[in-house]
């Protein structure tokens, strides 16, 4: 089993988390304890998955779960998702209307500062 590396930097007042490894029910937890204390104090987070070899459904229950944190505390998250197969899995389950996805970090980063959902 491969383990979930999380790095953050920031870029303006965007937090970018990249995730680097496999999201699921074993690593999820360690998602959720990064990115929901970002996510409940309103900031703005672009969470990168384009080094993530895996995604399961855990893991999207933490990004939805951050998604509306965030939105409530006046803040909002952005997602890179460049794989096919991931954003396959988000659509599958018609999160892709709730959740803003974007196919680079960059592109995640500028919907969070002015660019479109």
């Amino acid at each position: 089993m491969k383990r979930l590396t999380i790095e953050t930097l920031t870029d303006g007042d965007v937090s970018v988390l990249s995730l680097r490894g496999e999201l699921d029910v074993a690593t999820a937890p360690q998602l959720k304890d990064a990115l929901l204390p970002l996510a409940e104090a309103g900031g703005l987070i672009a969470v990168s998955l384009e080094t993530l070899e895996f995604l399961d459904s855990r893991g999207i229950g933490v990004l939805v779960a951050a998604t509306r944190a965030a939105r409530e505390a006046g803040g909002d998250v952005a997602i890179a998702i460049p794989s096919r197969a991931q954003r396959h899995s988000i659509e599958v389950l018609k999160l892709d209307t709730f959740l803003t996805l974007r196919d680079d970090e960059a592109q995640a980063v500028a919907a969070l500062t002015g660019g479109t959902r």
